[in-house]
């Protein structure tokens, strides 16, 4: 049974929000309190901390150590620690860590075939809705962090706070259909890329970066990487699937940052996008999420220049470590778009 509220959410006989409309997420949970799962008050149960990061992987990666740091959106960089987490209910935050944390990083221990058989053997939902969930979470932190580090200049501005929330709003019904039961239609699936990783790499172990505008996120840890587009209902895979047989194996880190790169560009390229529905079927019982799809896939016009935009945003650390000499060069090429991690035989 289904019950809609004046607001349009969406609960069920037992009171479980089952769907926030668009202005009730934002209202409590981008700019309120609220559990961003199940919609608690703190008032009402059991709060603690969420790691935005999970915390099997800051200790897999030491990332808590005083040279593990994260670049935000505004090009700063904080610790790892920092970053830790958001409130989330007790109850909602063993749940994710029984759901996903826990399966997870048993199965990505066991390195990059294990990963791709088990989402050959059980689909990709596992993993994608976790990676929503941590770029959620991503984000969600922001609104701790000051657009401006000086706070000599006297200004309050937060990250978050040019953020436009209701474009998280389908992220956020996809992160949380582990607790809402909903079927995920495979319209609603965005574009999942799982790479080899090269071991022993300039970059690391682990990487991990997204872009908020295009949606778009890298995870590496070890010998696996997840690339993924949220929003696209896989139109960026269907448009690059030709080009990933031409991908060297494995990637490095600066290879897959570039994949991320064009991932990026070609989500935001797209000149029709989907409509992602929450629909509820009451005499069947039954909450579906899919999306209405545009009849073909069709890109605005190609500009280098922005490729390159996108790829100097996720190599600030990277030129950190190259020769001064060779710097000046380097960075120019790669912002108009005609330096590239891959060979003439990658495709790309």
């Amino acid at each position: 049974m289904f019950l809609k509220l004046p607001d349009d959410s969406v609960h069920d006989q037992n009171g479980r929000m089952l769907y926030f409309s668009a202005q009730r997420f934002i209202d409590e949970i981008c700019q309120g309190d609220h559990c961003f799962i199940c919609g608690a008050s703190p008032v009402e149960t059991k709060f603690n901390n969420e790691h935005v990061i999970p915390d099997w992987i800051v200790r897999k990666y030491n990332l808590a150590q005083a040279s593990g740091r994260l670049e935000l959106p505004n090009g700063e960089q904080v610790r790892y620690g920092r970053r830790c987490g958001i409130q989330c209910c007790k109850r909602c935050n063993d749940e994710m860590s029984e759901v996903f944390e826990g399966p997870i990083a048993r199965l990505v221990a066991r390195g990059h075939t294990a990963v791709m058989d088990f989402v050959n053997q059980n689909g990709p939902w596992l993993l994608f809705n976790w990676l929503n969930l941590i770029f959620l979470k991503t984000h969600l932190k922001d609104r701790q962090f000051d657009f401006h580090q000086n706070r000599s200049l006297g200004l309050e501005e937060k990250i978050a706070d040019s953020y436009e929330w209701e474009q998280l709003h389908h992220l956020h019904c996809i992160a949380r259909a582990f607790y809402t039961g909903c079927e995920l239609d495979p319209t609603a699936l965005g574009s999942l890329f799982i790479l080899p990783a090269r071991p022993d790499d300039a970059l690391g172990d682990f990487d991990f970066c997204d872009r908020y505008r295009s949606q778009t996120m890298l995870l590496r840890l070890g010998e696996v990487a997840f690339i993924a587009v949220l929003n696209d209902s896989s139109a960026v895979l269907n448009v690059v699937s030709e080009k990933l047989n031409g991908l060297p194996a494995p990637l490095s880190g600066l290879q897959l940052r570039e994949f991320m790169a064009h991932c990026a560009l070609v989500n935001i390229n797209l000149e029709e996008r989907p409509d992602f529905v929450s629909q509820f079927k009451p005499k069947e019982g039954r909450y579906v999420i899919s999306a209405q799809r545009p009849a073909q896939i069709r890109l605005r016009e190609y500009v280098p220049a922005e490729l390159g935009e996108i790829l100097y945003g996720l190599l600030a650390d990277f030129f950190e470590s190259v020769p001064v000499e060779e710097r000046a060069g380097m960075e120019e090429a790669v912002k108009q778009g005609r330096f590239s991690f891959f060979n003439q035989s990658s495709g790309l």
